[in-house]
């Protein structure tokens, strides 16, 4: 389900936020999030188990940063 929710949240991004800070695979995150919807049932679970122990961690780490220069 949180891939689900990060997936949605990346589309209330604006698009000069994701242009802005690229390095950041915006798309794949949401492509995540559209086979977690939509096909489930033919998603590689080492596939997402990769993205849930590592990456999204990753991605959180990188989003506390970006906040702290924003403030």
């Amino acid at each position: 389900m949180c891939i689900i929710q990060i997936g949605e949240n990346v589309d209330r991004l604006s698009d000069d936020f994701k242009e802005n800070y690229n390095h950041i695979p915006w798309r794949s995150i949401k492509d995540m999030r559209n086979i977690m919807t939509h096909k489930y049932e033919s998603a590689e679970f080492d596939v997402m188990w990769y993205a849930l122990t590592v990456e999204v961690p990753e991605l959180k780490e990188e989003l506390v940063k970006l906040k702290n220069i924003n403030l």
